[in-house]
């Protein structure tokens, strides 16, 4: 019989170090499709330090650690600070990864001719190492100072980029290209293994995809081109291209791409257990003896949501991009 275990440490910023298993309730969010991955957790208001109150102890700042796991198997699901301190009955525990350091690096207004990513990522970000793919963006106006995790929302939202921390590695660039180097492959049997699902098969003609295509030439200028150019309904893949030099690359990308979404694909989630552990950027290797649908597919784990508590140990997976 397996018995649940948690560690959850806290290094305060006076230098003491306060760990402890007790607590009622833990949720963590994770994906790559967002810089700031939470966690929340609820400890009994009677949980004392050296005979006080963890409240006592800890503030906004502190950088946390939680393991979860059965047994001696603990696995670290989240790793970063905490963002606030709900004292009362129960005490609330808010945190967020490295993304809460972020905030506090401000930019400074500026116009940048030609901005590449690669050079605007390694001015800012000293504390962690970076995985990048590097783009060029083209005339970037910040008209106000703002943090450094405001100025990547706006690039994100501008650019088909995306920003994401995983095992303490800052990943930056186009989505296609951004693959974490210790992706591991878990494998998740229909009926053995994990405990429900919300899949769905999607034939192609039920979802049409729209491509759209972009780049920035050195002189600044825009270039798009979309695939098919007009369609009701469609699900919209943004990509940016920094090697097309003309319309016409870019319409190949486009065609290109689109034959590798115009395909019958499977979406959704499925709910496990703490084990087999997978984080997000894992694969998802899925078997099914009884649907040709579901069976030996791979999916990239989008976002993984732990559960843990009361009611046992959970991990809630969203299927991303199919490989």
């Amino acid at each position: 019989m397996y018995v649940l275990n948690c560690n959850i440490t806290i290094n305060t910023q006076t230098g003491k170090t306060i760990s402890y298993a007790a607590v009622s309730d833990v949720v963590v969010d994770t994906s790559i499709r967002q810089l700031t991955d939470t966690a929340t957790v609820i400890v009994p208001r009677k949980l004392a330090h050296k005979g006080k109150d963890i409240t006592q102890f800890v503030k906004a700042g502190d950088e946390i650690t939680i393991e979860l796991g059965y047994d001696d198997r603990l696995k670290t699901v989240f790793k970063g600070f905490l963002k606030r301190v709900k004292t009362g009955i129960p005490v609330v525990l808010e945190c967020e990864n490295e993304a809460y350091a972020l905030k506090t690096i401000k930019v400074a207004p500026k116009v940048y001719p030609a901005l590449k990513l690669g050079d605007f990522v390694n001015e800012y970000i000293t504390d962690y190492d970076v995985k990048l793919a590097d783009a060029n963006l083209g005339e970037v106006k910040i008209e106000s100072e703002v943090s450094f995790t405001k100025a990547l929302d706006y690039i994100s939202q501008n650019y088909p980029l995306r920003f994401f921390f995983r095992d303490g590695i800052f990943h930056a660039g186009l989505p296609s290209l951004l693959m974490v180097d210790d992706m591991a492959t878990v494998k998740f049997k229909t009926g053995e293994n994990y405990i429900s699902d919300s899949l769905e098969f999607i034939t192609a003609e039920d979802n049409p995809v729209q491509i759209i295509a972009k780049c920035i030439l050195p002189d600044n200028t825009p270039l798009e081109h979309k695939e098919p150019s007009s369609v009701e309904n469609a699900e919209v893949r943004t990509f940016y291209v920094p090697e097309a030099k003309t319309v016409a690359d870019l319409e190949a990308f486009a065609q290109e791409k689109l034959k590798t979404f115009s395909l019958d694909r499977m979406e959704g989630s499925l709910t496990a257990f703490g084990e087999p552990y997978i984080r997000k950027g894992d694969v998802v290797h899925l078997f099914d003896d009884e649907s040709t649908e579901r069976d030996d597919k791979q999916f990239i784990a989008e976002a993984v949501r732990y559960r843990f508590g009361r009611n046992g140990y959970r991990q809630e997976i969203k299927l991303g991009m199919q490989l």
